[in-house]
């Protein structure tokens, strides 16, 4: 059986049981779908309106697209996680959109079928060749999304929160990243200073605005670019001033322009 692969030439499913500080990300932005286990540690989640500390068997619902950051909060010697990354052409954005909606941080019963899967699939792992594993890794990912999707909307755990002003202006800008919004148009749609949007910003999610929003540009359009739209749509559809911008800030983030050459 011949590993299924994405329009950009990835594995449809991709399964990582890490330990260790070398496995915590920084923040980010990502084109899959993710699916995070905690197992062990002492790490703290900002992702969406969510700021916890998280619990083993913790279950950490990524949708493409949507920034989220693991903040170590000791050496992270003691640190085990497993992710489950899902590319969006397994079942389509649709479906795995539906799945993935309403939640964040999931906290369910030990028994549950999501948690069984998940600990089933790090058992397999080690039992199974890798030819093998790579066969049942897709029917176990789908099931556990189609267990997510009939879920529902899950309530966020109470935690430490984040500031008001942060949550809004992140709801901001991803309802306006398009649009050629900066700093001042942020600030006067909240009637506060740029310094005070900026550093609020800053500390709840540990990245500037200007670079919430190049990043945000910058995953959309390499999905674009994977799906084939033509670079200068892209460019007018997220918003860019012009072209070079587009293809400055694009080179840069993947060492490739939008056509592919280095």
């Amino acid at each position: 059986m011949t590993q299924l692969k994405s329009s950009a030439g990835k594995p449809l499913v991709t399964f990582k049981h890490t330990t260790g500080m070398s496995s915590i990300y920084p923040s980010t932005f990502h084109s899959f779908y993710e699916i995070y286990f905690f197992l062990n540690g002492n790490v703290e989640l900002v992702c969406g309106k969510v700021r916890q500390k998280l619990r083993p068997k913790d279950i950490v619902v990524i949708p493409a697209r949507e920034y989220h950051q693991f903040i170590p909060l000791d050496s992270g010697e003691n640190y085990e996680r497993c992710v489950i990354e899902i590319q969006p052409e397994l079942l389509g954005e649709k479906t795995l959109d539906s799945a993935f909606s309403g939640k964040s941080l999931l906290r369910l019963d030990e028994n549950n079928r999501i948690i069984d899967h998940l600990l089933y699939l790090i058992e397999a792992e080690k039992v199974h060749e890798s030819e093998d594993f790579k066969k049942i890794l897709p029917a176990v990912a789908t099931d556990i999304v189609f267990l997510l999707k009939n879920l529902g909307d899950c309530p966020i755990p109470q935690g430490n929160g984040l500031q008001g002003l942060s949550v809004e202006v992140m709801k901001y800008i991803n309802e306006n990243y398009k649009s050629g919004i900066n700093l001042n148009k942020i600030a006067d749609a909240f009637f506060v200073s740029v310094s005070t949007a900026c550093h609020y910003f800053k500390e709840d999610f540990g990245v500037s605005i200007k670079q919430y929003i190049i990043e945000k540009k910058m995953i959309e359009a390499k999905m674009l670019v994977d799906k084939g739209h033509k670079a200068q749509d892209i460019c007018a559809d997220l918003g860019f001033e012009n072209y070079s911008t587009f293809f400055r800030a694009y080179k840069k983030r993947y060492g490739v322009s939008p056509s592919g050459r280095k």
